[in-house]
């Protein structure tokens, strides 16, 4: 009995592995495509517990609203994944993801079963992908990016998301719990291979942009670091030396003034300072 429950619930569990993908991504700097794997994280979640034996009461959507918001997610992420991958400049770049997302969410609602729900964002990535390359590669005259992304990054990352939709579309009646669960995991490291190292949009050191708790709940900014709340408060500092100096340096050039008008041909005063009475020559 215990056996078969935690076959039922190892796609629950097994969601969860795109918990860490967001964990991830947030240290590399990639803060939207952190909620995006978040929000698909959830909903899947939730869509295998509703399917869970004696599970159904924690149902908050109807099943097909939880399917349509799980299929959206999973190709949501494939898609922000790619054109982060792409390293496109802005605003090309936040243009091209808004398109995505619209046009996903269009292409979902009208079949979230099929697989031209995934083929459609990873053909357009790609397409969009290797014409911003040829021509980088045009103009440099060479490799672009480096090797190393293309060995250690774009080949593994294509080699799981091809192992994943092939689990996904071809194998799942197998055995749904473990072949899907493998789907999962296949997916998250896929994600995670293809996610550059870092993203060059998110600052650098004590300024690199933050997600907080301020920005989630809030929607307030972060604050980057104690050396911002600092540079906040030197212009104040730096007007208070300088009216101090310029009170000092006016000050200075009224007494050579006063001076200068008590003296006007450079009469020497200091030795009658000294001796005002002079002894008389022998």
């Amino acid at each position: 009995m215990g056996a078969f429950v935690a076959k039922l619930l190892l796609p629950t569990v097994s969601s969860l592995v795109l918990l860490p993908v967001a964990s991830v991504a947030t240290k590399r700097g990639f803060h939207s495509e952190a909620l995006v794997y978040f929000f698909t994280m959830f909903f899947t979640m939730i869509l295998h517990v509703c399917e869970g034996p004696g599970l159904s009461i924690l149902c908050f959507m109807r099943h097909e609203v939880l399917e349509y918001f799980t299929t959206y997610g999973t190709a949501l992420s494939m898609w922000v994944t790619l054109i982060a991958l792409g390293d496109f400049d802005e605003p090309r770049r936040s243009s091209i993801t808004m398109f995505g997302v619209l046009t996903i969410a269009v292409r979902t609602y009208q079949d979230r079963y099929g697989y031209g729900v995934y083929s459609g964002p990873i053909g357009s990535a790609v397409f969009i992908i290797t014409v911003t390359w040829l021509q980088k590669m045009k103009e440099i005259r060479g490799v672009y990016p480096d090797k190393r992304v293309y060995t250690q990054q774009v080949g593994p990352g294509c080699c799981f998301g091809a192992l994943a939709l092939m689990l996904r579309f071809y194998f799942q009646e197998w055995d749904y719990s473990y072949v899907h669960s493998f789907y999962h995991l296949s997916l998250a490291v896929s994600l995670v291979l293809l996610l550059p190292k870092k993203n060059r949009y998110a600052g650098t050191g004590r300024g690199a942009a933050k997600l907080g708790c301020l920005t989630l709940c809030c929607c307030t900014i972060s604050p980057g670091s104690t050396k911002d709340k600092k540079n906040k408060k030197d212009p104040l500092k730096k007007e208070e030396k300088t009216t101090k100096t310029e009170k000092t340096e006016k000050e200075k050039k009224g007494e050579e003034r006063k001076e200068h008008m008590d003296h006007p041909h450079g009469e020497a005063v200091g030795p009658a300072l000294q001796d005002p009475h002079p002894a008389p020559l022998p």
